[in-house]
């Protein structure tokens, strides 16, 4: 009987979900250093320093993007506003368009911020800060 409530345990444990392959890597948390080059996660209202770089998600400007499970015309574009502090560059604002046919890099302080996604429903987006050539 001791040995039931432990064999439990561990048939619970071993029955959780292992990722899907080919899954996304997990990305890095808001509170782990993020590499320049590395996707990150950025909630909104939240900043992360990166390359000594803060970057900040202040809000989503417009969002005409397609819904999931609704068939549009185009993908539609969002629109997030972030703000770039740091480097010789001081202080700058950007806006991001979810759309690569449209501005979706902003130049700050010899790097390049890159907007990779803006999820549904729009709360948190993923970027990219890579060094200029």
């Amino acid at each position: 009987m001791k040995l039931l409530a432990p064999l439990c345990v561990l048939l619970v444990l071993g029955c959780a979900p292992a990722p899907a392959p080919g899954s996304a890597p997990a990305l890095p948390s808001s509170s782990s250093a993020v590499a320049p080059g590395t996707d990150f996660a950025l909630p909104l209202g939240q900043s992360r320093t990166v390359a000594g770089i803060d970057v900040r998600f202040d809000s989503v400007l417009s969002d005409s993007r397609c819904k999931p499970g609704v068939q549009c015309v185009w993908e539609g574009d969002a629109v997030v506003a972030v703000s770039l502090n740091g480097g010789e560059d001081g202080r700058k604002g950007a806006e991001l368009h979810s759309n690569h046919r449209f501005p979706h890099i902003a130049d700050h302080a010899g790097h390049r911020v890159e907007l990779v996604s803006l999820n549904e429903p729009a709360d948190e987006i993923t970027l990219r800060v890579l060094p200029t050539a």
